[in-house]
């Protein structure tokens, strides 16, 4: 499971790069293969990635003189996982305010969205990182 969440954020983060730099402009067979070929290696990367990154928490919450840290909720992957969180919650609301035209009213409303949506994401963060520090330090 942790590698799938893993493997989904590089892949995003990538794919949010990549589609920077690939040209929409008009169909091109070549550009089209060409935006295949590169998605495919996208996702090559992202699941090495992930494994990569799965494979070093795992060795830092087996070790036991991080168990201290570990206590205290002293770990970054949390501040990681807050940032990652808010921007996919972030992401739902770009699309699901695209579609209400702009008033003062939709203004202060994504406020609202932006700061319940950095609380939810602290706190999802917060569970995520306790349920990943249980059971790797169980095995």
């Amino acid at each position: 499971m942790l590698v799938v969440f893993f493997t989904i954020v590089y892949f995003r983060c990538f794919v949010f790069v990549l589609n920077l730099f690939l040209s929409h402009d008009s169909f091109n067979v070549l550009a089209e293969i060409y935006n295949v070929v590169s998605w495919v290696i996208v996702f090559i990367v992202s699941v090495g990635l992930a494994e990569l990154t799965k494979k070093k928490m795992v060795q830092w919450y087996s070790d036991p003189s991080n168990a201290d840290k570990i206590e205290r909720g002293n770990f970054p992957i949390t501040v990681i996982f807050s940032i990652v969180y808010f921007l996919y919650l972030l992401h739902v609301i770009a699309v699901i305010f695209d579609h209400i035209p702009w008033t003062t009213l939709t203004d202060i409303l994504a406020l609202a969205c932006l700061v319940i949506a950095f609380i939810a994401s602290v706190g999802l963060a917060e569970f995520t990182e306790k349920k990943i520090a249980e059971k790797y330090r169980q095995e």
